[in-house]
């Protein structure tokens, strides 16, 4: 069977998940309040390198830490970026430019002695931090185990939904349960270009991806529900 990756194009929800422990959050914001009591005065050269140094710190361990319950480099996609920033954008979760301006800038002032940006541009650089940190703080929340995908419809009789059960604790196994009519379009019998050939699982009733498969919308889909 065939399923189309329109229906990665339905709406995303959460289903399932458990909470993380606060430390893991909270981390990033400490040492961001730290070049803010330094940015809130009237801050001197080596001040605004501390300022700059460590709002790359908070950005750094908000990283680690998305690295860490994410496992990125095992989602099973073979254009996946190797570097963390360029991950996070690839599947939709932050804009990074600014950011990799400020990491930039904090590299060419530890090994270069470059002179720290101006006051007004290091108060620029931690505002787009502290939005980095809170875009992101939903997805060290939350970690989901799973999504439904739902058309929606003014019909309740049509509702049609998938679930897709994967996760990084699972290493980005995937399961796929499935609610469609026999006649839907987004299901085929017959092999289409462009769509995901599934396979029965080992379970009653549940599909998954057959080898080499992988569609980047699934793994795009799980972030967007938990945002």
């Amino acid at each position: 069977m065939w399923l189309s990756p329109k229906v990665f194009q339905w709406r995303a929800e959460i289903d399932g998940s458990y909470c993380n422990e606060p430390t893991l959050y909270k981390r990033p914001y400490e040492i961001w309040k730290h070049a803010e009591r330094i940015l809130n005065r009237q801050a001197n050269h080596f001040q605004r390198v501390d300022a700059i140094c460590a709002l790359k710190r908070a950005v750094n361990s908000r990283l680690n830490t998305l690295q860490n319950e994410y496992k990125f480099n095992l989602i099973p996609l073979s254009d996946v970026p190797k570097k963390p920033l360029q991950q996070l954008e690839y599947f939709g979760i932050i804009r990074p430019f600014i950011l990799n301006k400020l990491i930039d800038i904090r590299n060419q002032i530890e090994h270069e002695d470059m002179n720290p940006p101006t006051l007004v541009q290091c108060r620029e650089f931690l505002d787009v931090s502290w939005y980095f940190l809170k875009a992101t703080d939903s997805y060290v929340h939350y970690i989901t185990d799973g999504y439904c995908l739902i058309l929606e419809s003014n019909d309740e009789t049509e509702a049609v939904s998938l679930r897709m059960e994967t996760s990084p604790e699972k290493n980005w196994d995937l399961e796929i349960s499935i609610w469609l009519p026999d006649e839907s379009p987004y299901i085929s019998k017959e092999l289409r270009d462009g769509w995901l050939q599934l396979s029965n699982a080992s379970k009653c009733g549940l599909y998954t991806i057959a080898p080499g498969g992988f569609h980047k919308g699934i793994y795009e889909a799980y972030f967007t529900a938990i945002h």
